[in-house]
Parts: structure tokens; sequence; C-alpha cells
């Protein structure tokens, strides 16, 4: 399966989202559009999973919070594959993702969409 490689991440000076490739120089990293770059938050970046919520069809990029039953799931990397992982889990030391959960999750039922705006 094919999917798009694409990145996302929150501009330093303008605190805006921007959505493209990644290029990094130096400690620096860009999110390029087209012929334009812009600076962005490296803690903010997160890559497209190849996923769309089924509530409002957004791509679900790495990063993003669910809230699901009253639990919030974080989108993580983990085991070479994307997964929603316990927002509280995946900082513990001991943590071994028990609680991931598959992103086909988020296709077959509508969750809840939650954006930090804290970066």
């Amino acid at each position: 399966m094919n999917r798009e490689i694409k990145f996302r991440g929150r501009m330093i000076d303008k605190r805006k989202w921007v959505y493209g490739d990644l290029v990094q120089d130096g400690n620096t990293k860009y999110i390029y559009c087209g012929t334009r770059r812009f600076k962005v938050i490296p803690k903010s970046i997160g890559q497209f999973t190849g996923k769309f919520d089924k509530e409002n069809k957004r791509k679900v990029y790495e990063g993003d919070l669910y809230k699901i039953d009253w639990v919030i799931y974080e989108v993580k990397f983990v085991d070479n594959m994307f997964q929603l992982i316990k927002k509280t889990d995946y900082k513990s030391l001991n943590s071994k993702y028990i609680d991931g959960l598959s992103l086909d999750y988020i296709d077959s039922l509508g969750c809840e969409v939650m954006f930090i705006e804290s970066f």
C-alpha cells in the first residue's frame, strides 16, 4: 500500500500549522510547502499516518490526540507502526505500550479529535 509521505509542524513565529516536506538544516527543522520554507517547532512535527478520521475525514498525524470512551490517546510510531497510545502510558519508563490500539480503531469509530495548542 502506498501512502502520501507528508509532515506537519507549527511555525515558530506565527504559531500556525504548515503541511509539506520535512527538511533539517543543522539543528533547525523546516516544512517546505511548494517553494516556501517555514521554520517549525521540532516538538510539534508529526508525520501523516495514511489514515483518515471517520467522523470528520481529517488526516491523522503523529501526535494527534483522540478521546475514546473518556480516555485520551496519542498517535505514536511504536514497534514499526502507528498506534494509539494512552497518553499517560507512553511517558512511563516501564511502559511496554500494552494499551496501544490499532489506528484502524479510528476508521471504525467516530472518535473525538483533541488539539493541543501548547506548542
